[in-house]
Parts: structure tokens; C-alpha cells; sequence
């Protein structure tokens, strides 16, 4: 079965063409003139030469991938050939619908002293959903060069957009390390920043698979002079205790709660009192032994939240 391919050449004039074949090398021969059977639009600015290709399923998938890229500027299309995966995104912020409140403080809010712009999760999925779109295969290694990018962007949407994205590539977040998670923690303050990170991109099955080099670097950050990482060991494992019971994660989860439960500051009390109320749908008997026996010494906000989850089912 023939595969078919969307294609981008560069014309002699600097404009840009776009077409399906089933043979790139036949097809710019037709362009170039050297066999019978070129675009009329080609024709008149050779020499021609291909610039950007793209392997499409069938026709149809061809025909539609051809129309979007048709839709392009010459400069989305001039990124799109230079995968330049970060001009992309900080053009897709820039364009995105701003909400800014006056009244809103993020500093005061979301703990982070970085530049806000006022761009909504919602049109963050949106940006997120264009990239993937725009960018149907990205290799692994320039994902990570793009999110390490971002990371260590001025703005707070440049931080927190890296996780909307690296969900649309499933296939690669099984492949991230700790080296990767610690680089980014790095660069980011405030529980908003970090939760986004941390709350829901990885599925308990990353961290079992790699069990000894996830649970030794979630035990060091627990020890992290910085506060972001030390939040991160705790609010890493939220959405695994909550989705898996291997007594694991469980064990990890209250040995790093013994560290960091004499911690004053809301970042640690609150991320305590997160994770054992999201232990109890699968750990409900241990989540009620620990505080019996450690309520004097944990958080009084960590030990009213999870005997009310106990009690009543609800946050």
C-alpha cells in the first residue's frame, strides 16, 4: 500500500508551496521541470527545492494535513520548518486570550513572582491540542530541549504549558527521568507552577516501572534544601496513591510525610494534608492508624482535612 506524503517546497521568489504525493522525489522533478507534470504555481518561480515533508496514512489524512498547512502564514509554516518548537509556543501565548484581574495578586495567590500574563488552563489545553496538531511526531530528546526551554522562560505560562504539552505525546512521559523532573523543578516557585508539574502527568505505572530510580530521587527531594522540590516528593505521588494500591508508593508516601511533617510552611502543610486524603480511597485503614498515632505531630490543617475526607467521603 502506498503511503502518502504532505510536502513544503521553497519557490525561487522565497514563497512557500504545498501539495501531496505518493513520490517526493518524482514530484519536485515534475516542479522543477525536468519531467512532464508540475503545478501551474510552480512553474513560473523555479528552481524549487523541498523544504518540509510529512508521512500521512492514506489520501484522505494527506488531504486534510495539506489544507492546515495551507492555512498557515508564510512565518507559521517558515516555524514549522525549522521546528522551532519554542517560537511556536511563545507566539501561541502571545496570540492566546488574556484574563487579568486587577484585583488578582499571583504572588499573594500562586506563590510565584513570575511574569503573569493571564492565559486560562482551558486555552492552555487549546495552545496544547494546536502544537500537537502542527507537530503530529516531535522525538523525544526535542521534547525535552522544548520543555527545558520553557522552563526557564520569564513568564509563568512559558512554565506552566510544558505539562499541557508533554500529555499530548503519551508515548514520551513514560521516558522522562528524575534528572529531567529536577532540572525543571528547578525554575519554578509557588504551589500553582509546581502542581502542574507534579499533580497529574505522571500515572502510577512510570514510577512502579522504574521503581528504585523514582523512589530514590523522590526520597532525596524530600531532603531538597529547595521548598519546591521537597513539595514535589509529596504532590508526585498524589495522583499514584490515589490510582494504585502497591503498598510501595504507600510506604514512600508516609516516609516522606515523617520528614517534612514538622514543616511550617503551606506549601508542605497543605501538599501533606493532599496526599493522605488522596491515600484513603486505597489505604483508608493506614491513612487512620498514622493519625491516630501521629496526629499531635502532623499538621493540624493535614489532621482536620483527612478525618473530615475519612468521615464524610468529601474534600
Amino acid at each position: 500500500m502506498s503511503h502518502y506524503f504532505v510536502y513544503i517546497l521553497q519557490c525561487a521568489d522565497n514563497t512557500y508551496y504545498t501539495g501531496i504525493t505518493t513520490d517526493i522525489e518524482r514530484r519536485i522533478k515534475e516542479h522543477n521541470g525536468e519531467v512532464k507534470g508540475g503545478a501551474k504555481y510552480t512553474r513560473i518561480r523555479t528552481p524549487v527545492r523541498l523544504m518540509y515533508s510529512e508521512k500521512c496514512s492514506n489520501r484522505s489524512a494527506a488531504t486534510k494535513r495539506e489544507y492546515e498547512i495551507k492555512q498557515l502564514t508564510h512565518e507559521q509554516k517558515r516555524i514549522m520548518i525549522d521546528m522551532d518548537y519554542l517560537k511556536f509556543v511563545q507566539n501561541g501565548i502571545k496570540k492566546s486570550p488574556k484574563k487579568l484581574d486587577p484585583r488578582f495578586d499571583p504572588t499573594r495567590y500562586m506563590g510565584t513572582n513570575h511574569t503573569f500574563l493571564g492565559v486560562t488552563n482551558p486555552e492552555k489545553h487549546k495552545l496544547a491540542s494546536v502544537f500537537k496538531k502542527q507537530f503530529p511526531e516531535i522525538s523525544f530528546d526535542d521534547l525535552i530541549k522544548l520543555l527545558d526551554r520553557l522552563n526557564s522562560g520569564k513568564t509563568f505560562e512559558e512554565k506552566t504549558i510544558g505539562p499541557f504539552i508533554l500529555l499530548k505525546y503519551s508515548k514520551h512521559v513514560s521516558q522522562i527521568q528524575p534528572q529531567h523532573v529536577d532540572r525543571w523543578l528547578m525554575h519554578l516557585e509557588g504551589w500553582c507552577e509546581i502542581d502542574t508539574l507534579c499533580q497529574s502527568t505522571f500515572p502510577p505505572k512510570v514510577f512502579l516501572d522504574k521503581w528504585n530510580m523514582w523512589k530514590k530521587a523522590l526520597t532525596n527531594w524530600s531532603k531538597d534544601k529547595q521548598i519546591s522540590k521537597r513539595r514535589a516528593s509529596l504532590v508526585l505521588l498524589c495522583k499514584s496513591v490515589g490510582g494504585s494500591a502497591d503498598p510501595r508508593l504507600k510506604n514512600l508516601a508516609f516516609e516522606n510525610i515523617n520528614r517534612l511533617k514538622l514543616e511550617k510552611d503551606i506549601l508542605i502543610t497543605k501538599s501533606i494534608s493532599w496526599i493522605l486524603r488522596s491515600m484513603i480511597d486505597n489505604f483508608k485503614k493506614d491513612v487512620t492508624a498514622y493519625l491516630d498515632k501521629n496526629e499531635d505531630s502532623l499538621p493540624k490543617i493535614a489532621v482536620r482535612e483527612t478525618r473530615k475526607k475519612l468521615l464524610t467521603g468529601r474534600k
